[in-house]
């Protein structure tokens, strides 16, 4: 990881979202096709939690909704 964020809170906070992401990045690697897309959880009402596929899906989508937010917070037109 590098630590090239000086600039305070902010940047010890991207400091850890990148930690977080590459830790992510390892953990996802090694799970295969079949792994991933196989149905763990048949009897879950929330489809996001129905595979590790799904909820990969999920927090992927869930990451750029929150920088959408983020951005709009700052005064950004974001589509």
């Amino acid at each position: 990881m590098k630590t090239f964020r000086t600039n305070g809170a902010a940047g010890a906070l991207l400091d850890e979202y990148e930690k977080a992401l590459n830790e992510y990045l390892e953990t996802v690697k090694p799970i295969s096709q079949e792994t991933l897309t196989r149905i763990f959880d048949p009897e879950t009402k929330d489809p996001n939690c129905v595979s590790i596929q799904s909820i990969l899906s999920h927090v992927i989508k869930a990451g750029y909704n929150y920088a959408v937010v983020i951005r709009k917070s700052l005064g950004e037109q974001v589509a």
